[in-house]
């Protein structure tokens, strides 16, 4: 018995250690690189490499692109929330825009919206490129 307890004492200390050594390592957060293309999912936040500076894409708040296999009169455009400030991009088109010293240039919202099928609006995702 007396074996026992202290063979689960001991069980318990690492799992407590290596728990707490996973939390406290390395960043909190996924890391990007400046100039390198990322996705950016959304709900999610991103860490600049060596840097505190971080990138969160929190909502989609509008979505009027034309749907491909449909002829529309206008493009549409996706309205979306990065790090609290509101994006709009138009299909076909980078958009820029400054985030404190960044310069976050957007090339693509995914999923594209399909004629016919409806949005999972749990699944867009961002692909930008950050530089200074």
């Amino acid at each position: 018995m007396k074996n026992l307890l202290l063979f689960s004492f001991l069980a318990m200390t690492f799992a407590f250690t290596a728990c707490n050594e996973k939390a406290t390592s390395g960043p909190a957060n996924p890391e990007f690189m400046l100039n390198q293309a990322f996705d950016l999912a959304l709900g999610k936040t991103m860490q600049l490499k060596g840097s505190d500076f971080t990138l969160k894409f929190a909502e989609v708040t509008e979505d009027s692109r034309c749907p491909e296999g449909v002829n529309c009169i206008r493009a549409g455009e996706v309205i979306f929330t990065l790090n609290g400030q509101s994006v709009k991009k138009a299909p076909k088109k980078e958009v820029t825009t400054m985030i404190g010293d960044y310069k976050v240039t957007v090339s693509a919202v995914s999923p594209y919206p399909k004629n016919g099928t409806q949005m999972d609006r749990t699944s867009y995702v961002v692909s930008m490129t950050v530089s200074k």
